[in-house]
């Protein structure tokens, strides 16, 4: 019988490698960040983190379903040792998305005085950082604080300001800050369990003229990442674990759905294009566990597999890993993304 995932989840990942890394356990950000205290925006409604635990093999529809997935998003999120696995698998992979992002916000490479660009679940924030780089004033947005203080780490001596707001609350932010330039979301609308509400919320948060862009991950084949852990856990364990249930996790990755979505919530010139990408790791083992350590669906539905298929579903990726993707320095796999923007009507 599978034991409740989130009991499960220590006992299984402590039996297939042992402890964690020390720099691993040690958080994601030096020890003057840890604790730090962000701004937050909190005008409504937040959910428990406390719920997860109970709520996460519950079969749930419409609202329920809805709270239940934010509830698994929260957990993980909040949880110092998934984002700083999360920033040690994932940062530099989801960097190579960040200037073509930045571009089809209309964040120009140079940006002049005033620009100002609003970045949603800013994560380690690397699109933040990104930004400032080129000269814009940053609001980082994201409900974790764990990453709120590594996006502070990383963004130290440049324009950008953490803060603690709920995705789907943008009008939160509006007594507080004037509208934005430009707002990006750098893989967050995968995290949303309801996407649609950020999509409006950010039309409000932009001036006139003023341009959104996300990425969101291209599907297997043409992921090759993906398509080795999804195939391993298809292959080797069980695929349809009762979890939470969130939106589809490559909805956006068409053109089609993805600009209906826009224009649906009022957006105009509507764009989408994909980005070339490598991931590039030194082990075998890597892929399996950025995926293990560093995600919260995905991690959740490891984690709820038995022990004998969890072992199973890791050696088939490090096999898989080995063959295909071998070179001389390392390991390469192509993980392609998309990048979806639109512009707030001009008046």
């Amino acid at each position: 019988m599978r034991a409740p995932v989130l009991s499960q989840a220590n006992r299984v990942i402590g039996s297939l490698r042992g402890p964690l890394r020390a720099q691993r356990r040690a958080g994601c950000t030096s020890s003057a960040m840890r604790g730090a205290v962000f701004p937050r925006i909190e005008p409504g409604h937040r959910h428990s983190v406390h719920s997860y635990t109970s709520t996460l093999s519950a079969s749930t529809t419409g609202q329920d379903a809805s709270q239940t997935f934010a509830a698994l998003e929260q957990a993980a999120w909040s949880e110092p040792t998934v984002s700083a696995a999360y920033t040690k698998g994932w940062y530099a992979l989801t960097a190579q998305t960040v200037p073509t992002l930045l571009d089809a916000a209309a964040a120009p490479q140079v940006a002049p005085v005033g620009t100002s660009v609003l970045d949603v679940c800013t994560g380690p924030g690397v699109a933040a950082r990104g930004a400032a780089l080129r000269g814009c004033s940053v609001v980082a947005a994201d409900f974790s604080p764990p990453f709120l203080a590594e996006c502070a780490a990383r963004c130290a001596g440049l324009d950008v300001t953490p803060v603690e707001a709920n995705a789907q609350e943008l009008e939160a932010l509006r007594p507080l800050y004037p509208r934005f330039s430009a707002v990006v979301c750098n893989y967050g609308v995968l995290h949303l369990p309801e996407p649609a509400k950020f999509f409006a919320g950010t039309l409000g948060a932009l001036k006139p003229g003023g341009r959104l862009a996300f990425s969101v991950w291209l599907p297997p084949p043409r992921n090759e990442g993906f398509e080795v852990v999804l195939s391993a856990v298809r292959e080797c364990g069980d695929p349809d674990l009762p979890l939470p249930e969130g939106p589809p996790f490559f909805q956006y990755a068409e053109p089609e759905p993805a600009t209906a979505a826009l224009r649906a919530a009022g957006f105009v010139d509507i764009r989408f294009e994909t980005v070339e990408q490598t991931l590039v790791i030194e082990s075998e083992t890597d892929l399996f566990e950025m995926v293990l350590d560093g995600t919260a669906r995905t991690r959740a539905l490891l984690c709820g597999q038995t022990p004998s298929d969890l072992a199973a579903i890791r050696d088939r990726v490090a096999t898989d890993v080995a063959a295909r993707f071998a070179t001389k320095a390392g390991f390469e796999i192509s993980m392609p993304a998309a990048v979806v923007s639109g512009a707030a009507p001009r008046l």
